[in-house]
């Protein structure tokens, strides 16, 4: 988990799906509970919650959870990480730094909404309290 300071609600979830997005994730958005149940490539199963912080000294931001909830790849960490930085605005020339070797030569799995994506994002009460 991280801590993004100051940060709104609609930018950071829009930070997050475009990583998702970028890194060729399968990402289903639940906007009411302000999750993002995703699956990579390697068919690795995690979750991603955003909560608004709490608490006197983290009440101006917002909080990144992610999930492991099934399988395993070497490329879990490097994908929490770059979900990470994409959370916190440190993406370079507005695209992620990542390469992926897909293992059958086939193009990467498509994302599966756009329209998913694109309501999450708009929503002002993202952040579960």
């Amino acid at each position: 988990s991280i801590f993004v300071p100051d940060a709104s609600a609609s930018v950071l979830a829009s930070r997050v799906a475009s990583a998702l997005q970028t890194l060729s994730i399968i990402a289903s958005y639940d906007a009411t509970n302000a999750k993002i149940d995703c699956v990579t490539e390697s068919s690795t199963e995690f979750r991603i919650r955003l909560y608004r912080s709490g608490g006197l000294h983290f009440n101006h931001g917002i909080i990144v959870e992610v999930q492991r909830r099934a399988g395993f790849d070497l490329e879990y960490a490097q994908n929490v990480f770059a979900i990470f930085d994409a959370a916190n605005g440190n993406i370079a020339n507005g695209t992620l730094i990542k390469s992926v070797v897909w293992r059958d030569g086939l193009s990467p799995p498509r994302y599966l909404s756009c329209d998913d994506s694109r309501a999450f994002v708009g929503l002002a009460s993202l952040c579960r309290e």
